[in-house]
Formats: structure tokens, sequence, C-alpha cells
């Protein structure tokens, strides 16, 4: 079996980006000059970008946009995942599973050994099993 990589992402259908916008003038249109992920590292970043564009003169302005997560969809009932090697059940034998059920936050893993041991795990503790290419 070949799988994919471990992410850390969201579940969630859109994703929130700080969008950092410029114009060069008063009645200027608005354009976007960077975009950062939602996390506090990036935001602070972001403001210190923010800061210095300031005092270069810029209009500057920071805006949240929600864009489409790429991760959406990522994980299907029946699909067989691998388990991060980091995790508790990985250490007593829980090393591949598939999926039972994909809820908001978790998703349910039955082991592939056998169908009654079931657990939770978020999605950054699980990579899917790559698609066959044709």
């Amino acid at each position: 079996m070949q799988f994919d990589e471990f992410r850390d992402h969201r579940l969630s259908r859109t994703i929130p980006v700080q969008v950092v916008q410029h114009r060069k003038s008063v009645y200027g249109k608005w354009i976007d000059y960077w975009e950062y992920a939602d996390d506090t590292a990036q935001e602070a970043e972001a403001r210190r970008d923010v800061q210095r564009l300031r005092e270069e003169g810029d209009q500057v302005r920071i805006i949240t946009r929600r864009k489409a997560n790429p991760d959406f969809g990522r994980f299907r009932e029946g699909m067989y995942v691998k388990i991060h090697p980091s995790t508790v059940r990985f250490a007593q034998g829980f090393r591949y599973g598939r999926v039972k059920r994909v809820g908001f936050a978790y998703i349910t893993v039955v082991w592939s050994g056998s169908d009654e041991v079931v657990s939770k795990f978020i999605p950054e503790f699980l990579a899917p099993q790559l698609e066959a290419e044709d």
C-alpha cells in the first residue's frame, strides 16, 4: 500500500486566510498584496508587513477571506488510512485502518485487524491511501 503524507488541515469546506491589500491613491481599487494562513505566526507576520508598508506611505489594510479548503473531502467512508507513529494507538498495534465515519472534527477509524476496535482521530494523525493511477 502507498499512502499520502500526514498534513494538518481542517475538515470544513472553507478555511479563513488573512489578505493584505494595498492601493496607491484614495480612489484606487484595493489590490491583493500578500495572503497568509489563518494562524497566529502568520497573522503576526502580516501585521509587521502592514506596519512597514504604512511607514512607506502606502494605504494598506488586512481583511479575512474564506477560500475553498483543498483538503475538504480528503477522507471518505471505506477509505484505508495509515495511523501516525506518534499516537498511542500506533504503539498499541493500530497501524492501518478503514474510515468508518467522517465527522466535523474527528474521523472514526476501524482497525484493519478487527471491526470491533474503533478509534477517533484528528485528521493530522491520518494519511489516506493514494488513488491508483491508470
